[in-house]
């Protein structure tokens, strides 16, 4: 079949048309590969440029640059920008990557090719700073600094989205602190900023980190000089061991001091630094402080609840309100040190409430004070405001102690009252008290002034109370020898007192007097225990003299005072009492009283009735030596009744002696009946426990031999006298001897040598006489 012209012109048509469109199409894929290829070209050459800028400025250190880009109507868009140290080790040695670096500027390619681009602006996205603490002291970072110079008008600079990295390997163990949502903005000085001000930069910035939830922070940098002013805020600032740890060893061991303390600080500060100030860097950082808590061991209990506001510049620290709680007490402090050195003026206020004076608090304390307060063993709790200042040598305390309920023992004296209230006030180094305490349910107010209490304490301590109990309390707070010789006495009853120490210079020896009012005491002397009781008087002690004045009391009917003193004697004391009785009861109490031989011969002689008597008692303690002298005139109705002469004899006049275990009997007289008696004699008592009792110029007249008499003889005797069988009054004349071996089981022996004289008598012997006149001696044992 034929084909057309106009059929074959189409087909030539679309064939040419097939080419057309494939030749377009290979053409527009070689012209976008040209493009891709140039494009890839061109921004190879910005990344090498850039990277050669870079490394140019930082000739010390590596730099490599991953990739560039030029952005139309933008700028030049880097990425993966690494600046690493070299000769450093690990990860660390990496001081600045940047993820991406976006240069805004011109974007003409022929003003590109022909010169550095003006940069306006540079911002930094998710860039990492690390900063590494070498073995010089010095920080890696330092190397970063001065800053590229991107032309004559610097740029603008921002960080978007940055961390921080310090790292102190030098610390044992190494430490890390990263500070991370760092968005930064460093401005250029505006056309408007005088001249002498272009070369600072604004600086606007925030950030967080480990610790902390942020920072804030503004103000002007001069990055060339360095010089620098800006202000800014921390939130929720952390303080804690670990915040402590996390920080590089110079910053950590300027907190050393909060080592052990937890809390959360809100601060706001002023920070600049000019290195042509004498003093370069300038500080002024106030803040608030809240739950805090500082287990420190020097401090006696944990202090929590730990709240208050600061502020520290170069002038120095304050603290103001400070309030915490330490168990059950509770604390507010301010303080003002004026500089930071060692020996810089301090000044401290505090308050204390219901702070307990127990073991931890006296383990907290300086040895000099824990000394003191062994000396006192204070127990209860105080309320306590101090100021303390400090001129940089000595520390000037200000003192006011307010005791709630107290007990206290002085080591010399430790006689514990409780129950103290009252003030102790110390100020301009004199302490002041006035204190009243309780022994049982009866105050003791006590005062004292004291000069220089802490180094050379000089003054008077007063004490004073009134019906005191005398208990074994007591007694265990005196000294050994005192507390003996009180023992000795076993007094009861109730004392009023009154106590002075004093001490007029330091170097002066410290004198003491105690005046003791008696209040109807009760004692028995060991020694001689027979008991007196409402006993009045005073007792009175200065520097170790004791004095017994206006003693009396009494026993039953009898009346007894009594006077003394108590001296210092080589090895100890010597104790002299004199008593002086009147109508005092010859009773089993007074016979019990006495020594064993002296209540075998009572026992012999059974005296009844009352005496009158005086006695010195010495005992001197080094030698444990007891001397007793009595002087005894029995009373009209006073009568004895020997065992061994059961004969009654009345109405007993006369004088006893007694000393160091001999007794004298002078002008001893007597009535039986018509009957008169009288002798004198002497009784001694033997180390063995035995006496010997001589009755000398034994006088009787007109004695009757009656049924009395005849009883009351000795057989020997009784049988010679009833042998002669004499009748009417005779008299006796001789001497007496009674003897006992001091065994309970020993009989009493006597001997006797006596005349028998007759006047007008008479006697029946088997031969009645009357009318005799004349004498018959009798002797015998």
């Amino acid at each position: 079949m034929a084909v057309s012209k106009h059929e074959e012109n189409g087909s030539l048509i679309d064939s040419f048309w097939s080419v057309v469109k494939w030749g377009l199409l290979i053409g527009s894929l070689a012209a976008a590969v040209a493009v891709l290829y140039l494009d890839r070209h061109v921004d190879e050459q910005i990344r090498r440029r850039v990277e050669a800028k870079f490394a140019g400025h930082y000739a010390g250190l590596k730099v490599s640059v991953r990739a560039a880009e030029l952005v139309d109507g933008e700028g030049i868009e880097v990425r993966g920008l690494s600046i690493v140290e070299l000769g450093a080790e690990g990860p660390r040695a990496e001081l600045l990557h940047v993820e991406e670096m976006v240069l805004t500027c011109r974007t003409d390619l022929k003003e590109l090719i022909a010169r550095d681009p003006e940069i306006r602006r540079v911002a930094l996205r998710r860039p990492t700073l690390r900063a590494t603490r070498r073995r010089d002291g010095n920080w890696s970072a330092a190397k970063l600094l001065p800053l590229p110079h991107f032309g004559d008008q610097p740029p603008e600079v921002a960080v978007e989205n940055g961390t921080i990295e310090v790292f102190d390997p030098l610390k044992n163990p190494s430490s890390t602190l990263t500070l991370r949502d760092v968005n930064l903005v460093l401005s250029p000085p505006g056309a408007e900023t005088p001249q002498e001000q272009r070369r600072f930069r604004r600086l606007q910035a925030t950030l967080g980190g480990d610790y902390l939830r942020q920072i804030r922070i503004e103000g002007f940098v001069d990055p060339i000089r360095p010089e620098w002013n800006v202000n800014g805020s921390i939130d929720s600032l952390e303080l804690a061991p670990e915040l402590r740890d996390a920080l590089p060893s110079v910053l950590a061991a300027r907190l050393e001091p909060l080592a052990t303390f937890r809390g959360q600080a809100n601060l706001a500060f002023r920070l600049g630094y000019d290195p042509g100030r004498p003093e370069p860097l300038g500080f002024d950082i106030s803040g608030q402080l809240v739950r805090g808590r500082l287990d420190d061991p020097r401090l006696p209990h944990p202090l929590s609840e730990l709240r208050g506001r600061f502020h520290v510049d170069n002038a120095g620290l304050t603290l103001d309100d400070l309030s915490a709680r330490a168990s059950q007490a509770t604390l507010r402090l301010s303080c003002r040190r004026n500089g930071h050195r060692e020996n810089s003026p301090l000044q401290v206020a505090a308050e204390i409430r219901q702070l307990e004076l127990d073991g931890p608090l006296m383990d907290a304390l300086p040895e000099s004070l824990r000394s003191r307060w062994h000396k006192y063993l204070p127990a209860g709790q105080i309320d306590a405001d101090a100021t303390l200042s400090f001129d940089g040598r000595t520390w000037t305390p200000d003192l006011s102690v307010r005791c709630i309920n107290v007990s206290f023992a002085y080591e010399k004296f430790p006689y514990r009252v409780e129950h103290a209230s009252g003030t102790l006030e110390l100020k301009s180094d004199v302490l002041a008290v006035n204190l009243t305490a309780y022994s049982g349910s009866q105050p003791v107010r006590l005062s004292a002034e004291v000069r220089q209490p802490l180094s050379a304490p000089y003054g008077w301590v007063e004490a004073r109370g009134d019906n005191i109990q005398l208990d074994e309390k007591l007694f265990s707070a005196l000294p050994a020898k005192q507390r003996n010789v009180l023992r000795s006495l076993d007094p009861r009853g109730t004392v009023n007192f009154y106590f002075r120490s004093w001490r007029d210079e330091p170097e002066q020896p410290l004198r003491r007097r105690l005046l003791v009012g008696l209040n109807h005491c009760w004692l028995r002397y060991n020694k001689f225990p027979y008991p007196l009781s409402n006993i009045r008087g005073k007792i009175e002690m200065v520097d170790d003299r004791w004095t017994f004045t206006g003693m009396d009391g009494t026993n039953d009917t009898g009346y007894v005072t009594c006077e003394g003193e108590m001296l210092p004697a080589p090895g100890g004391s010597k104790l002299t009492l004199r008593f002086s009785g009147s109508g005092v009861p010859l009773e089993e109490e007074l016979r019990d009283a006495l020594r064993p031989n002296l209540q075998q011969l009572w026992n012999s002689l059974k005296p009844q009735g009352m005496v009158d008597l005086t006695a010195e008692v010495t005992y001197l303690s080094s030698e444990e030596r007891l001397s007793v002298a009595l002087r005894a005139e029995p009373r009209e109705d006073t009568s004895i009744e020997p065992a061994t002469f059961p004969y009654q004899m009345e109405k007993l006049r006369g004088v006893l002696w007694y000393r160091d275990g001999e007794v004298t009997l002078e002008r001893i007289r007597a009535q039986h009946g018509d009957a008169e008696m009288s002798c004198n004699g002497g009784c001694r008592f033997l180390s063995d426990g035995g006496w010997l009792l001589r009755l000398e110029n034994v006088a009787v007249d007109r004695l009757r031999l009656d049924r009395d008499l005849v009883q009351a003889l000795p057989d020997g005797l009784k049988k010679g006298l009833l042998a002669l069988n004499p009748s009417g009054p005779v008299n006796l004349r001789g001497t007496l001897d009674f003897a006992h071996a001091g065994r309970p089981e020993s009989p009493l022996t006597s001997q006797w040598d006596m005349e028998v004289h007759f006047h007008r008598a008479s006697m029946d012997c088997g031969l009645k006489l009357e009318n005799l006149c004349g004498g018959v001696r009798l002797a015998g044992q």
